[in-house]
Formats: structure tokens, C-alpha cells, sequence
């Protein structure tokens, strides 16, 4: 909506995935912004991830495993 929205905390989040859950520290809470938001470079960073993007779906998968270990 292009206008500034105060941060008002910031601290670590946990995603729950359905055998385990995912971490990300550093997250800011901006109250007054109703959807969540998650910077996939953030995302791959702290969790040593890849992303694929596909028209439909989104997969996370590990770095090292190659295993997806979420999918939207």
C-alpha cells in the first residue's frame, strides 16, 4: 500500500512443517501488516535451503540433502 508500518518486536519464529519445524531468527513483527511475510533470502540463509518456484506450487528443499522439506 506503499506506506511505512512501525516494527514493534523483533525475535525467532517457528514454522511447524508436518514432521518437524522451521526456524528463523530475527524476525520483525509489524502489527499492523495482516498477511505474513517471509524473505526467501532470509529463509535460505538460516536454513541453508534452496527454493523452486513452479507456476503452482513452492518447494523448499535442503542444500545438502536435496530432500524437500516444505512445499506451498
Amino acid at each position: 500500500d506503499g506506506k511505512s508500518h512501525p516494527i514493534t518486536h523483533i525475535g525467532n519464529a517457528h514454522i511447524p512443517l508436518s514432521s518437524s519445524s522451521l526456524s528463523l531468527s530475527n524476525v520483525v513483527l509489524a502489527p499492523n501488516i495482516k498477511k505474513n511475510i517471509i524473505s526467501i533470502s532470509k529463509l535460505i540463509d538460516d536454513t541453508s535451503s534452496s527454493v523452486e518456484f513452479t507456476p503452482s506450487s513452492v518447494y523448499v528443499k535442503d542444500l545438502q540433502t536435496k530432500k524437500m522439506f516444505a512445499r506451498g
